[in-house]
């Protein structure tokens, strides 16, 4: 009677001990490469996109990122000069995260940075693009 209950004693706080150590299994579900969860589900259910005029030479420029859940992505530029002449681009990229706050697009050819990302609820990233400050809007 002392063994078995003895053995259960012992059987229960290996059972509570690794049910308490395995639910940190679960928290990798909130991590993705070793960051948040969250940011990748908040970059892939939007299409970022900026706008920009440059005075210099009259072109206006638009810009769409989006990013798949496999790690994709599609980068969408549309120029307009003075003129009135559009130029649009699609280049395709693969991505991931260099840190909690900073990501590489490989286009394959070239490479592009997104560093300091700050999220400003839902619909707004601002980040740094290739060292220029950038304010991505989501729709």
């Amino acid at each position: 009677m002392k063994t078995t209950r003895k053995f259960y004693g012992i059987f229960l706080v290996l059972l509570v001990s690794a049910l308490t150590f395995s639910s940190c299994d679960g928290l990798e579900l909130y991590w993705d490469n070793g960051n948040h969860y969250e940011y990748s589900e908040r970059l892939c259910s939007r299409t970022w996109t900026d706008s920009w005029y440059d005075g210099y030479d009259g072109t206006s420029y638009y810009q769409e990122l989006r990013f798949y859940g496999d790690y994709t992505g599609c980068d969408y530029l549309e120029s307009v000069d003075r003129y009135g002449n559009r130029r649009t681009s699609t280049l395709y990229f693969n991505w991931d995260w260099r840190s909690y706050d900073s990501l590489v697009l490989d286009y394959g050819n070239s490479r592009s940075y997104i560093d300091d990302i700050s999220w400003n609820g839902w619909d707004r990233m601002d980040c740094v693009l290739d060292g220029e400050w950038v304010s991505f809007t989501a729709y």
